[in-house]
């Protein structure tokens, strides 16, 4: 049984049990956890060795890693994304800068540690507006200097912040010309009404260009997606 900052008991050896903190990490990031009520062991220190100790010869007692905490998250997620319903810097940032960490980003590339596909599931990555989205089950971009049309399209444009490179990793791509047309404008130009319609057809004449461009040996399969609507 491990005891947590609230005084609460938790067993042992599941995604829940509270996480060890070591010495070194970041006092951004502990507050962040301490303030989505994350579990994390806390005892006097003579209790506190003794977790070590035990940790150290059963290991079933887990540190803050990149793998652990997001199994946490992701166990957890129900309880503290009601806690944070839109972006707060001082929470998100720590977390998100956390997991894009060269650590963090390497560990995706060995099956047995690899979390990202749990951290796809967590609704922590800030969009533009200042919401929050998990990037699994979402229309999901990086946000980039060319916008979309203004109509409503089921898109969410994600901040690039300190932490674009887990984005990255996580296989969101940037929103660039071509990309807007032909997997966000094209897909939905039938459920758009007709005033919505005419503000995307103006919007894919003023960036056509670019995203011939950025198309390049694509281009025609581009012009002839557009031919079809």
């Amino acid at each position: 049984i491990v005891p947590d900052q609230h005084n609460r008991l938790w067993p042992c050896g599941n995604n829940l049990t509270p996480l060890r903190v070591p010495a070194s990490l970041d006092p951004r990031l502990r507050g962040a956890l301490q303030a989505l009520a994350v579990q994390l062991a806390t005892a006097g220190p003579h209790l506190l060795k003794l977790i070590e100790a035990f940790a150290a010869r059963f290991a079933k007692i887990w540190s803050v890693t990149p793998r652990d905490l997001a199994d946490t998250l992701h166990e957890s997620r129900d309880a503290w994304s009601a806690k944070l319903l839109k972006y707060d810097a001082p929470t998100c940032e720590p977390i998100l800068q956390f997991f894009a960490s060269e650590e963090s980003l390497q560990s995706f590339r060995t099956p047995a540690i690899d979390r990202s596909d749990k951290l796809r599931e967590l609704p922590i990555f800030p969009c533009q507006n200042g919401d929050l989205v998990a990037i699994k089950g979402n229309q999901c971009y990086i946000a980039a200097e060319v916008t979309p049309p203004a109509v409503a399209l089921p898109t969410k444009l994600l901040r690039p912040g300190t932490w674009k490179d887990l984005l990255v990793a996580l296989k969101v791509k940037p929103l660039g010309p071509r990309a807007i047309i032909d997997e966000v404008i094209l897909p939905n130009y039938h459920a758009l009404n007709q005033q919505e319609q005419l503000k995307t057809l103006v919007w894919i004449r003023d960036h056509l260009e670019e995203a011939l461009t950025e198309a390049a040996a694509e281009k025609d399969e581009l012009l002839s997606a557009l031919k079809a609507y």
